[in-house]
């Protein structure tokens, strides 16, 4: 062998390395990380009745009374002042003055609506990576580089037997 044709050699095997290196390096890929978050979230309407106890009611009683030419005392006018929670009757009987009042209502309901929201908190869901997997046709081109490497180096060995 000259050393002109040991140059074509050397430059087709560096073309063949440099194409099986440029597939090599095309062939590894790395998986993303798939990141999933479910977020809901859920609104619930609760209405209730909720008691609110009424302000304490009040009554002012006015009675006005006069005395006669024999010094009897007679009752002349009767007021009162009042808040609207109250009822009261009055009556004036056989000289003894009866006055009944009552509650007409010191507690009312009143309806309440609340509104809950409840928000999931996000869950973060990662796809595992594996970084030492390889598919079939990468096991292949890893073999065919280890022989072209052994072809070459057989090639440079007869090449420095012979001289």
């Amino acid at each position: 062998m000259n050393l002109l044709n040991l140059g074509r050699l050397l430059r087709k095997s560096l073309l063949a390395l440099m194409l099986t290196s440029a597939l090599l390096l095309l062939s590894c890929k790395t998986e993303q990380a798939v990141v999933q978050i479910p977020v809901t979230s859920e609104t619930i309407i609760i209405d209730s009745m909720v008691a609110v106890a009424l302000p304490t009611d009040s009554l002012i009683l006015k009675a006005y009374f006069k005395c006669d030419s024999t010094n009897q005392v007679l009752l002349q006018q009767i007021g009162e002042s009042k808040t609207g929670g109250l009822a009261s009757d009055y009556s004036l009987k056989d000289g003894t003055f009866t006055y009944k009042v009552r509650t007409v209502r010191d507690t009312i309901y009143v309806k309440q609506t609340k509104w809950i929201t409840i928000k999931d908190k996000p869950i973060i869901v990662e796809k595992p990576i594996y970084t030492n997997h390889f598919y079939w046709w990468q096991t292949t081109l890893m073999w065919l580089g280890v022989a072209f490497i052994l072809l070459a180096l057989m090639v440079v060995y007869k090449h420095f037997k012979k001289d």
